[in-house]
């Protein structure tokens, strides 16, 4: 059995190939730059501009992800509540339709 991947997924595959590559090439082009990171009392020696772009990217995802977390976990929490209640209605429905025939038999 053959498994077709959607033409979104396709084209969602290749564009993230594609940002990757991207990103690869400017990470090596800009790996000898460097740059010093201060923040408060805290200092880093020569750093690649690579790194820390990088490094700033994954820090801002972390946040996000942080800060959708709880709304996701909610909202997936919701779904699972009207799923049940979508078929505990749908087994009520069957059980009086059921109960119904069997009364004008």
């Amino acid at each position: 059995m053959s498994s077709k991947m959607p033409e979104k997924e396709i084209v969602r595959l290749i564009a993230a190939l594609v940002i990757f590559i991207f990103l690869i090439v400017f990470a090596i082009q800009n790996f000898h730059a460097g740059a010093r990171v201060r923040l408060l009392f805290w200092q880093t020696g020569r750093t690649p501009i690579s790194i820390i772009i990088f490094v700033s990217i994954l820090v801002g995802v972390l946040i996000a992800g942080a800060e959708l977390l709880p709304r996701v976990l909610r909202l997936r929490k919701r779904a699972q509540e009207a799923e049940a209640e979508i078929a505990r209605l749908k087994t009520g429905t069957t059980a009086r339709t059921a109960t119904r025939t069997e009364n004008n038999v």
